[in-house]
């Protein structure tokens, strides 16, 4: 009888407060960010401004005890 581990996809461009207040009732162990806004801004002028995205939300769940993929 085995412990079963969460992960649940994040839209960081979706992610507010309501919806890390919901990730903080679920427990997740670790959170994956869906990428599709990350790849296509891979090469486009405003990347560092997707990245901050992605930071902002891994941050957030670091920092909660949640792991990110």
């Amino acid at each position: 009888k085995g412990i079963t581990r969460v992960s649940l996809f994040v839209d960081p461009f979706q992610f507010d407060e309501a919806q890390g207040q919901a990730l903080l009732a679920i427990k997740p162990d670790h959170i994956e960010l869906y990428t599709e806004k990350f790849s296509d801004a891979y090469h486009q002028t405003h990347r560092a401004q997707v990245t901050a995205e992605y930071v902002r939300v891994a941050t957030w769940a670091r920092e909660h005890g949640i792991g990110v993929n």
